[in-house]
């Protein structure tokens, strides 16, 4: 995860998630990547619920590509979005990408093609989903990473956006 530290980022849900799957022996690790208000609150949580070998706090970072590239999976879990450049960010990197299906994120994922949606605030919903991910074979996930990247160069690239602006200027 990248993402800022608040609470609409919904990160305590997903820390529940974890040790759902920690104590369904699953062998997940979860990183976390920023700063925010629950900093401190999301360690005590990682704490109280023993998750400490499964999960990495390393702070606000200023490129997270390095990290993105060494992920299997990207998850975005908030309650309400805009437009998630975190989301982007992986999508261009070809981390296959898990997200709530709030904001603009729906015209940005196309579920099991592109990246994969879930509703917001459902955590057996996300327990399933991310379930039902770790079965699906290498190879798909390595072509949803790619279809992934394909939709940000074609859609969100800044060639793309300056030329829709000019488009607009023309007008």
């Amino acid at each position: 995860m990248i993402s800022r530290l608040e609470p609409v980022k919904n990160i305590k849900a997903v820390l529940n998630v974890m040790k759902r799957l920690v104590k369904l022996n699953h062998k997940v690790h979860l990183t976390i990547a920023g700063s925010g208000s629950l900093d401190k609150e999301l360690r005590d949580q990682v704490k109280h619920q023993k998750l400490d070998n499964h999960v990495n706090f390393i702070g606000f970072i200023t490129d997270p590509y390095p990290h993105l590239l060494t992920s299997d999976l990207y998850v975005l879990n908030s309650f309400t979005e805009g437009f998630s450049n975190s989301l982007v960010e992986a999508m261009y990197s070809r981390t296959p990408a898990l997200s709530t299906s709030v904001g603009s994120v729906p015209e940005i994922i196309k579920d099991g093609e592109n990246g994969f949606l879930v509703e917001p605030d459902n955590e057996d919903l996300l327990v399933d989903k991310i379930l039902e991910i770790m079965k699906t074979p290498k190879g798909h996930l390595l072509q949803i990473g790619k279809s992934g990247h394909k939709t940000v160069v074609n859609n969100f690239s800044l060639e793309k956006h300056i030329f829709e602006l000019m488009k607009i200027y023309k007008n």
